[in-house]
């Protein structure tokens, strides 16, 4: 599970970035915990490694959001941030903390959820990404990163990992919605694999970990279409 801090002095600026995650939760399905904090002095000396990304207000009293970033980065280089203010200008000097983005209030749930689906999924690439699978041979724990296709076969689904395939009564729908969004993509009803193990694409063919799997004509042009974007933004 993902956890989000809030640091934000106005509770009723925080009431709205929780309703906006937990909507967010719901809608994407992707479980999410929220931690509250009232000023940057509280969020530096409470701060916990288990929070994975932070949401900042730039005016805060005692200690501002610019100088609560600068702290934050002397222990945690990674953690993405993003900036809440009520004036753009003041998110110019993020790029000194390397600031993932910023939102200006008031903030509208759509820009919202998409500066969080980047968050995300910069979040699962820094930490990994892992989900339990009840498979034939037990409950078994999967790296995303190390599942290279998903198979579809008579009311069976086929997980090829780089290790070894594990076999579950399941559908692919059913299996896909526990997957990062973005991640993967069916090049068929019957295929569905990790846009990272992508070889090479030619033709109606695409190759992982050589192996090559048929891209049938009904899911061709959202397949390529997928694919072209996770290229372009870096894989990721």
């Amino acid at each position: 599970m993902i956890t989000i801090a809030i640091v934000e002095d106005d509770k009723k600026s925080a009431k709205i970035l929780q309703d906006y995650i937990l909507r967010y939760s719901e809608e994407k399905q992707e479980p999410l915990a929220v931690e509250c904090f009232e000023n940057g002095l509280n969020f530096i000396s409470d701060y916990k490694a288990s929070c994975d990304i932070a949401l900042m207000d730039i005016e805060m009293p005692h200690m501002n959001g610019l100088d609560t970033a600068r702290k934050l980065r002397e222990f945690d280089s990674q953690i993405p941030l993003i900036f809440i203010t009520n004036m753009a200008q003041y998110a110019i000097n993020g790029y000194e903390v390397q600031a993932l983005d910023f939102m200006v209030k008031p903030i509208e749930y759509f820009n919202f959820s998409l500066k969080l689906d980047k968050a995300i999924r910069i979040c699962k690439k820094l930490h990994g990404y892992q989900i339990y699978v009840p498979s034939e041979q037990g409950t078994v724990k999967i790296d995303i990163a190390d599942l290279i296709y998903i198979e579809s076969a008579k009311h069976y689904l086929y997980l090829h990992t780089s290790k070894e395939t594990f076999r579950l009564r399941s559908t692919m729908g059913d299996f896909m919605a526990q997957l990062p969004t973005g991640r993967f993509s069916c090049c068929s009803k019957s295929f569905c694999v990790n846009l990272e193990w992508i070889s090479r694409y030619q033709g109606n063919s695409v190759f992982v970990n050589g192996k090559e799997l048929s891209i049938s004509r009904s899911y061709k042009k959202t397949f390529i279409d997928q694919m072209t974007m996770y290229i372009n933004r870096g894989g990721n």
